[in-house]
C-alpha cells in the first residue's frame, strides 16, 4: 500500500505509514474502492469497511518476505520483463562444513542468509531461492525499479562487505567466510511453474539466470562479474574491468564479461551523461529564462522557491542543469542534495552525500583528514564551534574519539540540534554569497530532509537564496501555496522541438522521414525517449550513413523499447498493484480504446473496472475524455503501452487479440464495419491468416475511397504479407496477386511506382505458375499502366497490347479489355497521336457506360476531349470534356473530377477560351489539394502554364510551370516533361532571359528525347526554333531544322492545333531568312487554319507578322 503523502510501501496490514505517520487509505476488496482510514462503511459499494478489507497476510516464509501483498494467492501464470538476475555463493563450504561442528555451521550459515537478506531487501531485491550456500536474487521481479541494475551491482559489494564484517565480529574465526557473485540483465519470463507439491513458486526462465550463474562460477572470491548488458546499463556508476570475451558453459558465442572494482562519484545516469557531454537541450528556452529570471531576484535578497514537476523524462535534470551552468559561471556558490530511490529511510541522505562531497569524504579517505576539512569548512563559515563539528560528524558517523567537547542529549535534541546547524549552515553560505540550492528528486526524500527543508523554506523568503526542488508529478511537496513559490511544470516537447533534440543525436545527420515519425510517434515528445529510441535506432542495422545523411537499408521494422527504459517503464506498472492486469488488458485492445469495448473484454464488474481505470488516470498513464457511456481511453505514451502489452506472455497476447476480434464481431458489429482496419489487427495479431487478410483489404479499400493512400498501401501491403504465411500455395498466390493489384491501384510517389513494378513482377509469376489467364491480363495491364504514368509510354504500350491479346484469347465478357482499351487510348492520346486514341477512348468510353462504370467513362471521356482537341476538332473536344465533368461530378470521385477539369482546361486554353480555362484549371487544383493528388496537381499546373502562356499572362504561366516541374521532381516522372520545360523556356524568352531560355531549352528536347515522347518533343523542337530567333546571334539553319522536324511530327500524328502554331513559328525562320514571299504565304495559311479551329489569339499573331513584312502596304 503506498502512502499518499510521502509516497512510502507500506505492508496492507497497516493502518499508518511506517515512514511518516500519516494515516492510510484503505481498500475495498469488493469493489477496489479507495477508503480513509476512519471510514466504516465503503464509499464505492457501502459494505463494512471492514468486512471488505483485506485481511492481514498471514507471515511470509523468511526467503519471501518482502513479497508484495498484491501477489495473485493462486498459480501465477507469468509475464515477460527484463530483469537483474543475481547469483551469490558462498566459497569453500563444503571444506569450511569439515573444520566446524554442524551446530556451528547452522549458525554461520543463518548469519550469512540474514546479512545478505538485510542488503538484498535494503537496495530493493527479492529472493527467488536459497539453494543450500547459495542465493537467487531478483532485482525488478516481482517490483521493477527504475535502475535495478545499479541496485543489483550496489547490493552485491554490500553483501561482499557484510560479509566481511561477519568475519570481523567474529574472534579468532576457524574458518573465513567469502562469497563470489555473478549477475546479468535480461529477458526473463516469470511464472509458477509445475503444480500441487512440486510447483515452484516464483521462478523465472531464460538465458538470463543461466548466464548469471556461469559468471558467479568464474569470479575469483570476493568478486562481482556482470554481464555486457548489465554494463551497458550501469556504465559509468561504477569502475569496472574489462575481462574479454569469456566461454561460459552452454553458450556457444563468448560474451563479455566485467568486473566490478568500485562506485564512481556519479549518483545517476544523468550525471554519467553529464560528464561524457549532453545533447544540445531543446524546446527550453522559455522555462530556462524563468530560472534565471528567479536567479537574478534572489541575488537582489529576495528569496525565491521554484518547484518543477513533471514525469519521469521530461527533462527536470536538464533545466537544472541549464541553470546551475549559468549560476556556475555567474560565480555563485552551490548546494546540490540528489534524494535517492533506495535510500528514502536514510535519515539525512542528500545531506550527506553533500557534506562527504564537499569535505572530499570517501571510502579510502581517513576519518582524521575528514575531520580537518570540517573544521576549515565551518571556520570558513564563522560557525567553528566543537557543538556544530560534533554534530556534524555524528551524521558523517565519522568518529571523534574525545576531539570536540560534547554535551550528552538525547536522540530528539540531538535531531533538532543538527537541523538547526544545517539551517545555519544554509543561511551562512547564503551571507558569503547569493546562494543556489537543488534538491533533485524531491519525491524519494527521507523525512529528515523534508523537515530540513520545511525549516530551509521559511528562511529563504528573506536571504538572497534561490531554492529550485525538482520531483515528479505525482508528488505535491507541502511549500506549493506558498506566496514566493514559482511552480513550472514541465511540458512534452513540440514536434518541432522533438525535431531539433533527434537532430542533435543524431549530429545534424538527417533520418529518413518514417524513421523520424516512428520516433516521434513512439516518443511524444518526452526528451529521454526521444533520445534513447534514437540511440537505439541508430546502433541497428536499418540504417546506412550515406552523404552525410541517413537511409533505410530495407524495410522499417517495429523497434523493441530501449534496454535503457525497460526498468523504468515496467517499475510504473508494478506499482499499479490490481490495475497493471487492466493496463495489460486495454495495451491489447489499442493504445486508444473505449470504456464499452474494454468492459466486455474485461468481464469485469463495472465497478472494478472504473476504480482501475481511474487509479490508472490518477497514476497519469491514461487520458480520458467524453462522458459516459462514449468514455475514451488512451495510453499516454506509446511506450508505456508497449511496456505493458510486451509484459504479457505471448501466448496470452494470441488468446486476448482472438477473444477482442470476437467480440468485436459479435456485440459491436457497428464497429466491426466502421473499423475493419481494428478487426484486421486482432485477427493478425492472434495469427489468424485466413481472418485478418479479407479485412486487411476492407481497410485498405476504405482507405483508399478516402484518398488516404499512405494508409491504404499499409492495409494492402499486410495483407500481402500475412497472404505469404497461408498454408495452401494457390490460395496464398490468389491472395498475393490480389493485394499486389490493389497496391499498384494507390501508388503515386516515384519510390512506390518503382516498388510496384517489382510487385507486380512477382504477381505475374504467381499468376503464370498457377494458371491464372484473367490475373495475367490483369497485372499486365497494371505494369502498362505504372509505366504510363512514369512517363515511359513505349513500355506503357506493349504491356497494354500484351493485356489485350490475353484478353481476346480469353473471349466471353468484354469486361476484361475494358482497362488495356482505355490505357491505349490514354498513351495515343499524350504521344500526341490523335487518330488512334480517339479510336481507343471512343471504344473505351462505350465499354464504360455498358459496364455501368461512370467512374472511369467520365475519366476516358477526359482522355476522348484531349484527343479531339490536338485533332483540331474543337466541338467534338468540348462535347466529350462536358461529360466528362458531368460524371465526374455526379460520381463524386475526386481524382476523376480534377482530371476530368483538367482536360476541360486543356480544350478551353487551346481553342483561345482562356479565362474558361483558368477557371477550370483553378477547380481541378482544388480537388487535388483535396485529395492529396500530387500526380494530377503536377499535370494540371504545367497545362495551366501552358494556358496562361498563349493568354500572353507570362508571370502567371511561369509561376505554374515552375511550381509544375518541382512537383515532377518529386514524383520522379518524365509525364509529358519535356513539354513543360519548353513551355517554361518559351515564359523566360518573354520576360527576356534569354540565356535562362535557351539552356531550359536545351533541356526539353533532351528530356523528351531521352523519354521517346515524340509529341512532346516536337513541342520543345517548336519552341527552340522560336528561342533561336530571339538570340542576338540566332542560328537560322538549327531553328530551320527544328521547326521542320516539329512539323514532321505532328502532321504524321495529325496534330492540328500544334501543327497551326509550329507553322507560325516556321513562317518567323523564314522570314529571318529573308523568305519574305514565302513566309507571307505560310502567314496567309496559318491565319486561315486558326479561324478554322477558333483560336483567335494565334490567328491575330499570324496577322501582325503578316503585317510586319511590309508586303501588302
Amino acid at each position: 500500500m503506498d502512502c499518499l503523502n510521502c509516497r512510502a510501501v507500506n505492508r496492507d496490514d497497516r493502518r499508518f505509514c511506517r515512514s511518516c505517520g500519516t494515516a492510510l487509505s484503505i481498500v475495498c476488496t469488493g469493489c477496489g474502492f479507495t477508503n480513509e482510514a476512519d471510514d466504516t462503511f465503503c464509499g464505492g459499494c457501502g459494505q463494512s469497511v471492514s468486512a471488505g478489507a483485506a485481511p492481514a497476510p498471514e507471515a511470509p516464509p523468511a526467503q519471501a518476505r518482502d513479497l508484495p501483498a498484491q501477489l495473485p494467492q493462486g498459480a501465477f501464470l507469468g509475464d515477460r520483463r527484463q530483469l537483474t538476475v543475481m547469483f551469490c555463493d558462498l566459497v569453500g563450504s563444503t571444506s569450511i562444513s569439515e573444520q566446524v561442528d554442524p551446530e556451528e555451521m547452522a549458525r554461520l550459515l543463518t548469519e550469512y542468509r540474514d546479512a545478505c537478506s538485510e542488503v538484498v531487501e535494503r537496495f530493493g531485491g527479492f529472493i527467488g531461492n536459497f539453494m543450500g550456500d547459495g542465493l537467487l536474487i531478483y532485482f525488478g521481479y516481482p517490483l521493477a525499479n527504475e535502475d535495478d541494475p545499479q541496485r543489483a551491482i550496489r547490493a552485491s559489494l554490500s553483501i561482499i562487505a557484510a560479509v566481511e564484517a561477519l568475519n570481523n565480529e567474529r574472534s579468532a574465526p576457524v574458518a573465513w567466510l567469502t562469497v563470489r557473485i555473478g549477475i546479468n540483465t535480461g529477458l526473463v519470463v516469470t511464472a509458477d511453474i509445475g503444480s500441487g507439491e512440486q510447483r515452484e513458486k516464483m521462478a523465472i526462465v531464460g538465458d538470463t539466470p543461466n548466464i548469471a550463474a556461469r559468471l558467479q562460477s568464474l569470479a575469483e572470491p570476493g568478486t562481482v562479474l556482470i554481464g555486457n548488458k548489465t554494463h551497458r546499463l550501469v556504465e559509468g556508476l561504477f569502475v569496472c574491468d574489462p575481462l574479454g570475451p569469456r566461454e561460459l558453459k552452454g553458450f556457444s558465442v563468448p560474451m563479455d564479461v566485467y568486473r566490478v572494482l568500485q562506485s564512481t562519484d556519479a549518483r545517476s545516469r544523468f550525471e554519467v551523461t553529464l560528464q561524457r557531454g549532453l545533447t544540445p537541450i531543446a524546446g527550453r528556452t522559455e522555462e530556462i529564462g524563468l530560472l534565471v529570471s528567479r536567479w537574478q531576484q534572489a541575488k537582489a535578497k529576495e528569496g525565491q522557491l521554484v518547484l518543477i514537476s513533471g514525469e519521469p523524462g521530461v527533462g527536470k535534470s536538464r533545466v537544472v542543469e541549464a541553470l546551475q551552468s549559468f549560476v556556475a559561471e555567474d560565480g555563485g556558490p552551490m548546494v546540490n542534495l540528489v534524494c535517492s530511490s533506495y535510500r528514502k529511510d536514510t535519515p539525512f541522505y542528500p545531506v550527506i552525500d553533500f557534506l562527504e562531497r564537499a569535505l572530499g569524504a570517501q571510502i579510502s579517505s581517513k576519518p582524521e583528514k575528514v575531520l580537518d576539512n570540517l573544521d576549515v569548512f565551518l571556520s570558513d563559515l564563522g560557525l567553528g564551534t566543537d557543538s556544530n563539528a560534533s554534530l556534524i560528524a555524528s551524521m558523517l558517523s565519522l568518529p571523534t574519539a574525545g576531539r570536540y567537547q560534547t554535551v550528552s542529549m538525547t536522540l530528539e535534541d540531538q535531531k533538532k540540534s543538527i537541523l538547526k546547524t544545517l539551517v545555519t549552515i544554509a543561511k551562512a553560505l547564503s551571507a558569503q554569497a547569493p546562494l543556489l540550492i537543488v534538491v533533485e528528486d524531491l519525491q524519494w526524500a527521507d523525512h529528515s530532509t523534508r523537515e530540513f527543508l520545511d525549516l530551509l523554506v521559511d528562511e529563504v523568503r528573506t536571504r538572497p537564496v534561490l531554492l529550485v526542488s525538482a520531483f515528479r508529478a505525482d508528488f505535491e511537496p507541502p511549500w506549493s501555496r506558498d506566496p514566493n513559490v514559482t511552480i513550472l511544470r514541465l511540458r512534452r516537447l513540440s514536434r518541432p522541438e522533438s525535431i531539433d533534440l533527434i537532430d542533435g543525436v543524431t549530429r545534424g545527420r538527417a533520418l529518413p522521414a518514417e524513421v523520424r515519425d516512428h520516433i516521434l510517434d513512439k516518443t511524444d515528445g518526452i526528451p529521454l525517449f526521444i533520445e534513447e529510441l534514437t540511440k537505439l535506432v541508430l546502433e541497428m542495422d536499418l540504417l546506412e550513413l550515406r552523404d552525410d545523411k541517413y537511409v533505410l537499408t530495407g524495410p522499417l521494422r517495429a523497434t523493441a523499447i530501449p534496454d535503457s527504459l525497460q526498468d523504468s517503464l515496467t517499475a510504473r506498472l508494478d506499482h499499479l498493484a490490481a490495475s497493471k492486469e487492466v493496463a495489460q488488458l486495454a495495451s491489447v485492445v489499442g493504445r486508444t480504446f473505449g470504456h464499452t469495448l474494454l468492459l466486455a473484454v474485461s468481464q469485469m464488474s463495472e465497478k472494478v473496472l472504473d476504480v482501475a481505470l481511474t487509479r490508472l488516470v490518477v497514476a497519469e498513464l491514461l487520458y480520458r475524455r467524453g462522458l459516459a457511456p462514449d468514455v475514451v481511453y488512451e495510453f499516454k505514451h506509446a511506450l508505456v503501452r508497449d511496456a505493458a502489452y510486451q509484459g504479457l506472455l505471448r501466448s496470452k497476447r494470441l488468446q486476448l487479440h482472438e477473444e477482442i476480434a470476437g467480440i468485436v464481431e459479435d456485440k459491436f458489429p457497428q464497429m466491426a464495419e466502421r473499423s475493419p482496419e481494428l478487426l484486421a489487427y486482432h485477427y493478425r495479431e492472434a495469427g489468424d491468416v485466413e481472418k485478418a487478410i479479407p479485412y486487411f483489404f476492407k481497410a485498405g479499400d476504405e482507405a483508399a475511397g478516402r484518398y488516404a493512400s499512405a494508409e491504404a498501401s499499409a492495409h494492402y501491403q499486410s495483407a500481402r504479407d500475412m497472404a505469404k504465411a497461408m498454408g495452401d500455395p494457390e490460395k496464398s498466390a490468389r491472395c498475393q496477386i490480389k493485394a499486389i493489384l490493389k497496391l499498384a491501384n494507390v501508388a503515386f510517389t516515384r519510390d512506390q511506382l518503382e516498388n510496384n513494378l517489382g510487385n507486380l513482377d512477382q504477381a505475374n509469376e504467381l499468376a503464370e505458375k498457377i494458371g491464372h489467364r484473367v490475373r495475367l491480363c490483369q497485372i499486365r495491364y497494371w505494369i502498362g499502366r505504372t509505366y504510363y504514368v512514369m512517363g515511359r509510354f513505349k513500355l506503357a504500350t506493349d504491356y497494354a497490347r500484351m493485356a489485350l491479346d490475353i484478353a481476346d484469347t480469353l473471349g466471353g465478357d468484354d469486361r476484361i479489355k475494358t482497362g488495356p482499351v482505355n490505357l491505349l487510348a490514354r498513351v495515343h492520346c499524350l504521344l500526341g497521336e490523335p487518330v488512334d486514341a480517339i479510336s481507343y477512348a471512343t471504344r473505351s468510353v462505350k465499354q464504360m457506360h455498358e459496364a455501368g462504370d461512370s467512374l472511369e467513362e467520365a475519366a476516358v471521356s477526359g482522355v476522348l476531349a484531349f484527343a479531339h482537341a490536338q485533332h483540331g476538332e474543337h466541338a467534338e473536344a468540348l462535347a466529350a470534356a462536358n461529360h466528362g465533368v458531368e460524371l465526374a461530378e455526379q460520381v463524386g470521385h475526386l481524382p476523376t473530377t480534377a482530371a476530368c477539369f483538367m482536360f476541360r482546361g486543356v480544350v478551353n486554353g487551346w481553342f483561345g477560351k482562356l479565362a474558361d480555362a483558368d477557371l477550370d484549371f483553378e477547380q481541378g487544383l482544388y480537388v487535388c489539394e483535396k485529395s492529396g493528388d500530387v500526380f494530377r496537381k503536377y499535370l494540371t499546373l504545367g497545362w495551366q502554364g501552358e494556358a496562361r502562356l498563349i493568354a500572353g499572362d507570362i508571370q502567371a504561366a511561369r509561376n505554374s510551370l515552375e511550381q509544375c516541374l518541382t512537383l515532377g521532381n518529386g514524383l520522379g516522372t518524365v509525364f509529358h516533361r519535356g513539354a513543360f520545360e519548353a513551355f517554361l523556356a518559351k515564359a523566360m524568352l518573354e520576360q527576356g532571359d534569354v540565356d535562362a531560355a535557351l539552356t531550359t531549352s536545351e533541356a526539353a528536347v533532351a528530356t523528351a528525347t531521352q523519354s521517346s515522347e515524340t509529341w512532346p518533343l516536337s513541342i520543345a523542337l517548336r519552341i527552340e526554333a522560336e528561342i533561336q530567333l530571339g538570340l542576338a546571334k540566332p542560328d537560322l539553319k538549327r531553328a530551320q531544322q527544328s521547326i521542320e522536324t516539329a512539323i514532321k511530327i505532328q502532321q504524321k500524328r495529325q496534330c492540328g492545333c500544334d501543327l497551326a502554331w509550329s507553322h507560325l513559328i516556321q513562317g518567323h525562320v523564314l522570314a529571318a531568312e529573308g523568305e519574305l514571299e514565302a513566309a507571307d504565304a505560310l502567314y496567309a495559311k496559318t491565319v486561315l487554319r486558326f479561324n478554322g479551329f477558333g483560336i483567335e489569339r494565334g490567328a491575330k499573331l499570324a496577322e501582325e507578322a503578316r503585317a510586319s513584312l511590309g508586303l501588302h502596304k
